[in-house]
């Protein structure tokens, strides 16, 4: 992974830890911006645009992960209990469909 990945990540979960605050929310713009440009070449051609099929689904995937990964790292929930919030997510939009 690119270190310009690395530190707008960084960025990004403390700007979301401090979100009530001004600054966290600078900080969270700031690690978008960082990370979008090196994201970008990582995942195949279209992937963040709306389209449908494979880029759809990687976007997606990929979005559950970082929300996975949010919680555990931001609100500190062990990662079972992320699991069972993505899952329950999942379950809810399958039912609703």
């Amino acid at each position: 992974m690119p270190s310009t990945i690395k530190d707008g990540r960084l960025l990004l979960l403390v700007g979301l830890s401090f979100i009530t605050d001004w600054k966290g929310i600078m900080l969270s713009v700031v690690g978008l911006f960082i990370m979008m440009q090196p994201f970008q070449k990582l995942l195949p051609e279209c992937t963040l645009s709306a389209r449908r099929d494979l880029p759809a689904t990687i976007a997606s995937r990929a979005t559950e992960s970082y929300v996975v990964l949010t919680l555990t790292e931001v609100k500190m929930l062990p990662a079972d209990l992320a699991g069972l919030i993505v899952a329950a997510g999942a379950l809810s939009w399958s039912t609703a469909a």
